[in-house]
């Protein structure tokens, strides 16, 4: 049963880095490196388990907690949790191969999300080649967004009901550089044939319904925002008591699509390529990096005094076997 539970924590340490941020990889959004050559990023979706994996890779959580490693090993490995939480000695065992995973890991953990946010278009102005956004959907000029993880309005977590303790089920994301969206451009071809797609559905509904008023509700579209996360700067909690976790990060691009499925691209902004970073953002990146190497050298000067310790109770135990007998302990 161990080597089963070895090889299923071996198994998603391996589909863990298969989806490394920065590993090309199809139908992701793209970016370009500074030889100028494109490159695809991958973009995870917002869950629970994402947002566990995001908080290791931020330094957030202590991998001598106890509880953080078990929580996480909850939201990740339900099955595992359930059968041997309660066995003290086999749970032990299992925890320090869960910690040895996230140590081995967390580098390679997602820091790069995507946020979907539906909104709705107005007529198309045919002059300026762009359709107003309907106006209870813009987004005004703002640098911090606030995202629910998809699952989070699940009534339980692997059992667990309500905040699981150090892992937020959603963020607020505060930008390096602010962003709105109030009109969206759009070649008259490629409006043309969103508003051709859209009037299939407005003709759909009951002819008293055909009207202004009900037309924007067929003209549905979907903002994907790609950010790249940073910083971990404290915690949050909503009116409603979901715990959140105040974040900084930079908007790599976005993209507009007009069905859920995003098969119908109506526009696309990439920042990677298009802008040179801002001085909060390089003032984040440098953050971000001396919060790592302090992290790094936290865990190196650990790992030699464990080392230190080790070899001076050896050698503390070799003396006081050599009181004891009266002679020197036999050669190893």
């Amino acid at each position: 049963m161990k080597n089963f539970i070895y090889s299923k924590l071996l198994l998603l340490a391996l589909l863990v880095a298969l989806v490394v941020p920065g590993i090309p990889v199809s139908a992701q959004s793209s970016s370009t490196d500074l030889l100028g050559k494109e490159r695809k990023y991958r973009y995870e979706k917002v869950t629970i388990k994402t947002l566990s994996q995001l908080y290791w890779a931020l330094d957030k959580l202590d991998i001598e907690k106890v509880a953080d490693v078990d929580y996480f090993m909850m939201i990740n490995e339900c099955d595992i949790y359930k059968d041997y939480n309660q066995h003290e000695f086999e749970w032990r065992e299992i925890r320090k191969s869960a910690k040895n995973y996230i140590q081995d890991n967390k580098k390679s953990f997602p820091l790069r999300f995507e946020f979907i946010q539906e909104l709705r278009l107005k007529e198309y102005d045919l002059k300026n080649q762009q359709f107003e956004v309907e106006d209870e959907y813009k987004i005004p000029r703002t640098r911090r967004f606030e995202v629910e993880a998809l699952d989070a309005a699940d009534a339980t977590t692997c059992g667990h009901i309500g905040n699981i303790p150090g892992y937020p089920r959603g963020l607020i994301v505060e930008f390096s550089r602010p962003f709105e969206l109030s009109s969206l451009p759009v070649t008259p071809e490629i409006a043309e044939k969103y508003i051709d797609q859209k009037m299939i559905a407005f003709r759909a509904l009951p002819e008293h319904q055909q009207n202004e008023k009900f037309l924007s509700s067929t003209r549905d579209i979907y903002l994907v925002m790609k950010i790249k996360i940073f910083s971990y700067q404290g915690g949050a909690r909503t009116r409603e008591g979901m715990d959140l976790a105040n974040v900084l990060g930079v908007l790599e691009g976005y993209e507009v699509y007009a069905d859920q499925d995003r098969k119908f691209l109506l526009h696309s902004e990439n920042y990677i390529r298009a802008r040179k970073k801002s001085k909060l953002e390089e003032d984040l990146i440098r953050q971000y990096q001396e919060s790592k190497k302090k992290q790094e050298d936290l865990e190196a000067k650990q790992a030699t005094e464990a080392a230190a310790n080790t070899a001076k109770y050896q050698e503390e135990k070799a003396i006081k076997e050599v009181s004891e007998d009266g002679q020197a302990p036999a050669a190893p």
